[in-house]
């Protein structure tokens, strides 16, 4: 069976791997339409759940 050619291969991540980057993205995209009070109190449940390398990877959070 042929694949297509315009299909990439997804490296294999873990879905811990995968949540985290998911959670990241959705951060970044709060912060992005100016939605910094939901960005900030979903930074706050990931580091409830314990995962500090969210918000390291965050930047700082005050850019102004």
């Amino acid at each position: 069976m042929e694949t297509a050619p315009n299909t990439r291969e997804c490296p294999k991540v873990s879905a811990e791997e995968r949540a985290k980057h998911d959670l990241i993205k959705q951060i970044l995209k709060l912060r992005w339409m100016g939605m910094e009070k939901e960005a900030e109190q979903l930074i706050g449940r990931s580091l409830r759940r314990a995962e500090p390398g969210i918000v390291s990877l965050l930047g700082p959070l005050d850019t102004d």
